[in-house]
């Protein structure tokens, strides 16, 4: 891992799109955190949640600035590191998260029938 982020931060322009890459996941976490959320039953546990990701995404941003002024303007695949398998990885979460919350339910139905 070391001599991987060694070369990433090596090139300044590979370094910002990297930052920018988790930029973008960060953002997209707190973003599929909103829209989950419930529009009246929201707590404060999901609030600090998705306001922690949207916060670490402005932090990554902000050390693009440091690093190659201008360089990343936006989330557009040419600012990205490897954006089609960081898109990839996303949906491969979100399927992950489906599989699970059907297992769950299927679990729980039959919990219930067992129950009753």
């Amino acid at each position: 891992m070391e001599t991987i982020f060694q070369k990433v931060t090596e090139d300044a322009s590979i370094h910002a799109r990297w930052l920018n890459t988790l930029s973008m996941m960060e953002n997209a976490g707190a973003k599929k955190i909103k829209k989950c959320e419930h529009p009246v039953l929201a707590n404060e546990i999901i609030l600090k949640h998705a306001a922690e990701e949207a916060r670490h995404a402005y932090y990554l941003k902000k050390q693009i600035k440091k690093i190659a002024s201008g360089s990343c303007p936006t989330y557009e695949k040419q600012y990205l590191l490897a954006p089609d398998y960081t898109y990839y990885y996303l949906h491969s979460l979100d399927i992950q998260v489906c599989r699970f919350l059907i297992m769950l339910s299927t679990n729980l139905s039959v919990l219930q029938e067992y129950q009753d």
